[in-house]
């Protein structure tokens, strides 16, 4: 999967038939085609968060047609394009957190400087489910900011506070809002259901998809959180043996179908059964000789060599 991420002919092989190629020379570096489209990224910079999330180094080589750069190239074409109001900023501000610390600020090409402080300001006045699979990976991009600021401080006092203060109000919804059986549904951000939790399971008519997405998205980011930021254990147990429990019943055509939606919830059980290690939070540079090392390190649970911090 990565060679066809960073090895254009590799990426051809598999889509002979795309209108673009997913990796691009710029001025600023390496672009990525985002669109909606099997081809390429459906969303800005979720290429480049992923491997940031899995730990791969920014001297990992990227191949196009006569040219040969790294992931680095993609970072500084990312940054030099960055605007606080793009779409989609919940993984810029992943991939950043991995990537950037100790560095808080950078410059895009009209030579406005932002911060870390500028993408907490953005997160945490999104509107509640407004964004991508229904707003959950907004409170997953501010936990992370957290959870990075803790080990290499990134964020000023006052965006910590407003970051934590945002996550706890999250946290609160949704135990007011978790459905009896223990999901969580698209609407999780609707407070209809009151004080004490759901008085009803989830609407029949809507696909279990849906509940799974949302429910796995969100075990996700609290297998993240610092304990006093998370919902209570009790609603945390519930979700996560609902997630259990839906994803067995499942006949495999639905988890062919929906892979991506259960893979969320797959990858928060082993979040928070402590057995998935984080990759850590700085920048992610090594010599070539050791990536093979480190990929090993990562496969038999270990961790890399890399100097810097780990999520705790």
């Amino acid at each position: 999967m990565a060679a066809i991420l960073t090895k254009q002919a590799e990426y051809r092989k598999h889509y002979p038939d795309s209108p673009a190629d997913l990796l691009s020379r710029s001025s600023n570096g390496i672009s990525v085609w985002t669109a909606v489209a099997k081809e390429a990224q459906t969303h800005k910079d979720e290429i480049l968060e992923v491997f940031a999330e899995i730990g791969t180094a920014l001297d990992h080589p990227v191949q196009l047609a006569g040219f040969q750069a790294t992931l680095q190239a993609i970072l500084d074409d990312s940054l030099a394009r960055f605007q606080p109001e793009q779409i989609d900023v919940e993984f810029t501000a992943i991939a950043y957190a991995r990537y950037l610390p100790p560095q808080r600020e950078w410059t895009n090409r009209f030579g406005q400087r932002h911060s870390f402080d500028d993408l907490a300001d953005v997160l945490a006045s999104r509107t509640l489910g407004w964004t991508v699979c229904y707003g959950t990976h907004v409170p997953y991009a501010l936990v992370t900011l957290l959870r990075v600021d803790e080990q290499v401080p990134i964020l000023s006092p006052l965006r910590r506070r407003l970051a934590r203060q945002r996550l706890a109000e999250v946290s609160r919804l949704l135990v007011r809002t978790q459905y009896k059986n223990g999901a969580w549904g698209p609407d999780w951000w609707n407070d209809a259901p009151g004080p004490g939790g759901a008085s009803e399971n989830p609407n029949p008519e809507v696909s279990v998809s849906n509940f799974i997405r949302a429910t796995g998205h969100h075990l996700e980011w609290i297998a993240l959180a610092p304990k006093d930021l998370r919902p209570p254990d009790a609603n945390v147990e519930k979700a996560a043996q609902w997630v259990v429990s839906t994803t067995l019943a499942q006949p495999q055509g639905i988890l062919s179908t929906y892979y991506g939606e259960f893979s969320h919830g797959a990858r928060a059980l082993l979040l928070l059964s402590g057995s998935k290690p984080f990759p850590r939070a700085t920048r992610f540079v090594s010599e070539p000789s050791q990536q093979h090392a480190e990929g090993e390190a990562r496969a038999a649970g270990g961790s890399p060599s890399h100097s810097g911090a780990e999520f705790q």
